[in-house]
Order: C-alpha cells, then sequence, then structure tokens
C-alpha cells in the first residue's frame, strides 16, 4: 500500500535532527493550500526546541487559505489592491495623488523589507508612530487608512486571518477649532477685496484681478473654491423662484497637472442651491459681459485654479489684518455657523454639501453659544413675591456705604 497523500493544509511526520554544524531542527512535510508539498525545518536550542518551533509555524499558516500570498513582500501586496481599489473605488485625482505619494515616499520605505507574514502588530505600529514624529498627524492618518485597506484585501484573499492595524494606537493630531467671522469682519474685507479689484498695481497699471466676486459667491452660497470656478452658467436657472445653482463638479489637478475641472463635487454629492438676491444681482450683471462657459474663469479665460486664487486672496487682504489671516475655508465655516445659529446644524450640513451633521459640525460650526431669548422667562423672578419699595433700596445702599 502507497503512502497515504496528505491532506490540504495539513503536515505529515515530525522528523527531528542535526544539521552539520550540530544544530537541532525539526523538518516535515507540509500541504499548502494551493496544493503543493513542501518541506518546512525549524531550528532551536534543542530538538524539543526546534519541534516547537516548527508546530508553531505550522498552526499559524494553517490558519490561512494562501501561504504563497502571506509570504509575499508588502510592496507586491500593495500594487495588488492599489489595482483592485482604483477600479472599485474610483477615487478623486486628489485622493488618488496623495495615496500614491504616501506609498511611493513612505509605506514601501518603512515596510517594503517584510512580508505580509512578517507585518505584525508591534511593527505596524511603529512605523505609524515613527512616521507621524517625522511627518504630521495627517501623514500618519493617511498611511493608516492605506494599510488597512491593503491588509483588508489580504485578509478578503485568505493570506492573513487578522488585521494587524486594527491593534495599532490611534493617531491623534491637534485639534483645530473652526472659526467664523462675524458680519463686520465680513464687510470690512469684502470693501477690501472690491477695492483691490478696482486698484492698480505697482507700476500703476489697472490690476487684471476678479477677487470680489468670487468670494461673494461662496459667500453666499457657501461652496469650495474648486465648486466655485467649476460653476457654468448652464447650472445657474435664473427663471427659478429663486433662482438656483447646481452644484455638481469641482476643479483640480488632472495625472499631468493641469487644471481642468471634475464632473463631481469631492464628497460626491450634488445639491441646488438658492441663490440670494445681492448674488443674484451680481450674477446677472456678470453675464451681460462674459464670454465663457465658466462663470468665474482665470484672466485669460480658461478654468481658473483655487491655489493661485488663495495666493491673491492673501495678497489682496495684506499682512495687516491679521483677522483674515485664513485660506478662503474660513467662509464655509463662517456660513455654516450662520446657517446653524439661524435654522440648526442639519440645514448648514445641506448647505455645504456634507454626509453627516457630525462632519459640519466638527469642523465648519464655531462654537458659539447663542442662547434662546429667555428673558420673559427669567422675568418671572421678580414676581416671586419680594419687592423692594425704593425708601428701602435706598437705605439699603446708604447702610452698605457706611459699612
Amino acid at each position: 500500500m502507497g503512502r497515504r497523500s496528505l491532506s490540504v493544509g495539513t503536515y505529515g511526520d515530525i522528523r527531528r535532527a542535526k544539521n552539520q554544524s550540530g544544530t537541532p531542527f525539526a523538518v516535515t512535510n507540509y500541504r499548502g493550500y494551493d496544493g503543493k508539498v513542501i518541506k518546512v525545518t525549524r531550528t532551536g536550542r534543542t530538538p524539543a526546541e526546534a519541534e516547537a518551533n516548527l508546530k508553531s509555524f505550522l498552526a499559524e499558516i494553517s490558519r490561512t487559505e494562501d501561504t504563497a500570498m502571506a509570504d509575499l513582500k508588502i510592496p507586491i501586496v500593495l500594487e495588488e489592491w492599489w489595482e483592485e481599489y482604483l477600479e472599485t473605488a474610483k477615487p478623486p485625482i486628489g485622493t488618488e495623488r496623495r495615496y500614491r505619494s504616501m506609498i511611493d515616499n513612505h509605506i514601501i520605505r518603512g515596510l517594503g523589507g517584510f512580508s505580509l507574514r512578517e507585518a505584525k502588530t508591534p511593527r505596524v505600529n511603529r512605523f505609524l508612530r515613527d512616521l507621524v514624529k517625522a511627518t504630521s498627524p495627517s501623514s500618519g492618518s493617511i498611511a493608516k487608512a492605506i494599510l488597512q485597506n491593503m491588509f483588508g484585501y489580504a485578509i478578503r484573499m485568505g493570506a492573513i486571518t487578522v488585521n494587524p492595524v486594527d491593534g495599532c494606537a490611534p493617531i491623534k493630531g491637534e485639534v483645530s477649532e473652526p472659526k467664523a467671522w462675524t458680519i463686520k469682519q465680513i464687510g470690512e474685507m469684502r470693501a477690501k477685496l472690491k477695492a483691490w479689484d478696482s486698484g492698480t498695481d505697482k507700476r500703476g497699471m489697472r490690476r487684471v484681478s476678479d477677487l470680489a466676486q468670487p468670494s461673494d459667491f461662496m459667500l453666499g452660497t457657501g461652496c469650495r473654491p474648486g465648486e466655485t470656478f467649476a460653476v457654468r452658467w448652464s447650472d445657474i436657472d435664473f427663471n427659478a423662484a429663486p433662482p438656483t445653482v447646481l452644484i455638481h463638479a469641482t476643479v483640480v489637478k488632472d495625472e499631468q497637472f493641469k487644471t481642468v475641472i471634475q464632473e463631481h463635487t469631492k464628497t460626491n454629492r450634488i445639491r441646488k442651491l438658492a441663490l440670494p438676491p445681492f448674488l443674484v444681482a451680481q450674477l446677472l450683471e456678470r453675464r451681460m459681459t462674459s464670454l465663457t462657459e465658466e462663470v468665474f474663469p482665470s484672466s485669460t479665460g480658461t478654468v481658473r485654479n483655487p491655489d493661485n486664487f488663495r495666493t491673491q486672496w492673501q495678497n489682496a487682504l495684506g499682512d495687516g489684518m491679521s483677522t483674515f489671516d485664513e485660506l478662503p475655508k474660513t467662509f464655509r465655516s463662517s456660513v455654516g455657523t450662520f446657517i446653524a445659529t439661524e435654522s440648526g446644524a442639519d440645514a448648514a450640513r445641506g448647505q455645504l454639501g456634507h454626509s453627516t451633521v457630525a462632519t459640519t459640525e466638527k469642523s465648519y460650526i464655531a462654537k458659539v453659544d447663542v442662547p434662546k431669548d429667555l428673558t420673559e422667562q427669567l422675568e418671572r423672578f421678580a414676581q416671586s413675591g419680594y419687592k423692594m419699595d425704593s425708601r428701602r433700596v435706598s437705605d439699603s445702599v446708604t447702610e452698605s456705604g457706611s459699612a
């Protein structure tokens, strides 16, 4: 009778021996989930320890369904996951670029020498902590998200059974509270931007500048700069009551770093926003002289770059106005805070285009308590039955002063 073949995921008899240098080892045949039988060996200080090490290793690889993949290096698995990620998630260009940079410049450098099997929680946790120290909590969070997904892919493929990122320490950065400008501050800023647009440069030449009206659009809608510069005249319905604008695209940089319009927003949400009267008047006047499809094009008639706008915006406000030493994101938090105060956080969420109220409250609503007018209720304390006549009040004040 021939030798009984091994079942998938099992091993045969273990044999102990010593190698030429006298080191004890234990060896056996193991049949993997690919159906192939391989010889597996482990050493130890004693024959018993060698056998224990062998059994421990066999128990580990027996828990997986793809031992070949478990022994692949991290960079190879990353590329397999990356292909699936691009196909299924279809991330925005900006996200794809940030993830790819993190993979090439940090993850491969820090973990590229290890296999999936070797990437245990302590090793991954140490990598993330070192990355945060060397860069920032934001970079650490991006790397953690990538690794979480990559190891999740390995689990789906049967190469590992536990995601090592699950046991890593949380990454917490500095929490920046959202800021909001007052009506007075916004008025001062609008006046300064308008004066800048109509002013002259250092050579005495009239500026080719268009900052005030795009800023007013962001102020009147709560849109992001990228969404503002992606708005086309076809997105505005002047015949609606009130007139509306459809926000369904944003400006990004493509693979060649060219400024283009991406036909979906950051959150893939489409929203139709009612336009306030002051903004409708501006847009109608602007429409009469516009020669481009975009409402707010660059000075050369192309798609406007939000980064360039931010630089121009800062130059216009100047260093002397520390109150406005913020990017136009504060427009959104100012709008969000105002709407939340007037109509509640969910109304602010809808206007700003967030998926959840939690996002709006965390990053776009300044922590300003505006309690309800309770003066009528508080006045009831004065009706509690204790009253002083004017003579007794005067005597009390006199006695207090004498003391």
